[in-house]
C-alpha cells in the first residue's frame, strides 16, 4: 500500500466515469465504482454519495468493512445472496450519509490482488482498510465512520483505535472474544472429540508453533497454508481493541443470530464505557428479522434479497451517525 490511484467522482479528478444517479424519496445519491491500487494489485468498491460533488468541512462518509470468507461488498458471496451491505449503504443514501464499500483483497472484483494462501495475514485487511480511511481524509472528508460486520467489527475496531480520522464506530454482530475462543467454542459443538482434537491444535497456532499432523476432518480448518493467518488473527481480542477507542461507539446485535451471540455484544459493551448497546429482537446474522426459532428459516433468509433489513437497525443506525 504504498501507492493510491482512484476512480472517483467527476467533481474530484477527470477520469473514467462509473456512476448512476438514483432518486429517492428522500435526498438524490450517485453510486461510482471505485478502484484503489494498493500493494500492487486493485482492490473494488462502490461509492454511494449522497450530495454529489458538494465538499464542506463538515463531508462525513460511512465505510463498511464486510465479514469473513468470499463475502463481498454487497453482502454476498458462492453460498449466499442477501444484499445486505448494498441494501445498508442505499438506506444510508436516502438518509443523506455517504459510504464506501468494497470488495476485500482476494474477494469478487479484487480476486485478482491475492496473496499465496500461505502468505495471507489478517493484517492485510487492517491496512488495506486504514489505508482508504486515509485517503478519504485527503478527499475531504472530515468526519469517516467505520461500520463493521461480523470480522469486519474487528478490522473496524482495529483501524478506528489507530486513526485519528475515525470520528464513530459500530460493529454489527461482532464477536466478543479472540477468533481462537470462538473457534474452540464453534468445534466443541461438534461433539466433544472434535473439541479434544482440535483445543490443542489451535493453542499451539496461537503460540505460533505449525501443526504437522492434521486429521483429514479438520484439514478444511487447520491446513498448513493457513496456519500463519489464523496466528495473525488470533493474536487479536476485541475486548483489548475496544477498550482502545476514544470515540462514541454503537454495539448492535440480534437475538438470533446463529453465528455470534447476545454475551459477545454485551463483552464488547463492558469492555468499553463509552459504547452503546442496542438489542435488535430477532434480527439474524444478515440483518434479517426472522420471527422462528427453526434454523432451516434462519437459513434461508440468508438467501432470500426480497427481504429488507431489520427497520429498527436502519433507525438505530442513522440516528447515531446523524
Amino acid at each position: 500500500m504504498r501507492y493510491l490511484s482512484i476512480i472517483l467522482f467527476a467533481c474530484l479528478t477527470s477520469v473514467q466515469a462509473f456512476s448512476n444517479s438514483i432518486s429517492t424519496d428522500t435526498t438524490k445519491y450517485v453510486n461510482d465504482l471505485v478502484r484503489y491500487s494498493v500493494d500492487s494489485g486493485q482492490i473494488f468498491g462502490n461509492f454511494i454519495k449522497a450530495e454529489p460533488c458538494k465538499q464542506e468541512e463538515t463531508s462525513a462518509v460511512a465505510l463498511i468493512i464486510a465479514g469473513s470468507g468470499p463475502t463481498n461488498a454487497d453482502g454476498n458471496n458462492p453460498f449466499l445472496k442477501s444484499n445486505t451491505y448494498k441494501y445498508l449503504a442505499e438506506e444510508l443514501g436516502r438518509n443523506g450519509i455517504s459510504s464506501f464499500r468494497y470488495d476485500k483483497r482476494g474477494i469478487g472484483r479484487s480476486a485478482e490482488h491475492a496473496p499465496k494462501e500461505s502468505d495471507l495475514r489478517f493484517d492485510m485487511y487492517v491496512n488495506d482498510a486504514n489505508f482508504i480511511v486515509n485517503d478519504l481524509h485527503k478527499q475531504g472528508y472530515k468526519n469517516i465512520y467505520i461500520i463493521g460486520h461480523s470480522e469486519g467489527s474487528l478490522i473496524g475496531m482495529i483501524v478506528a483505535a489507530n486513526n485519528k480520522y475515525v470520528t464513530k464506530f459500530i460493529s454489527i454482530a461482532g464477536a466478543g472474544s479472540s477468533a481462537d475462543v470462538v473457534l474452540k467454542a464453534q468445534l466443541n459443538e461438534q461433539g466433544e472429540e472434535v473439541g479434544k482434537i482440535a483445543e490443542p491444535m489451535i493453542d499451539s497456532i496461537k503460540a505460533g508453533l505449525t501443526v504437522k499432523y492434521v486429521p483429514p476432518f479438520l484439514k478444511s480448518v487447520f491446513r498448513k497454508s493457513v496456519q500463519s493467518y489464523m496466528n495473525s488473527w488470533f493474536k487479536y481480542d476485541p475486548q483489548v481493541e475496544i477498550k482502545k477507542l476514544t470515540i462514541p461507539i454503537l454495539l448492535v446485535q440480534g437475538t438470533n443470530d446463529l453465528q455470534v451471540k447476545v454475551i459477545d455484544a454485551q463483552k464488547l459493551y463492558l469492555a468499553n464505557n463509552k459504547s452503546t448497546l442496542r438489542i435488535i429482537d430477532n434480527m439474524n446474522h444478515v440483518m434479517r428479522i426472522v420471527n422462528s426459532e427453526s434454523k432451516a428459516d434462519n437459513f434461508k433468509a440468508y438467501n432470500d434479497p426480497r427481504l429488507p433489513l431489520a427497520p429498527e437497525l436502519l433507525k438505530i443506525v442513522v440516528e447515531f451517525l446523524k
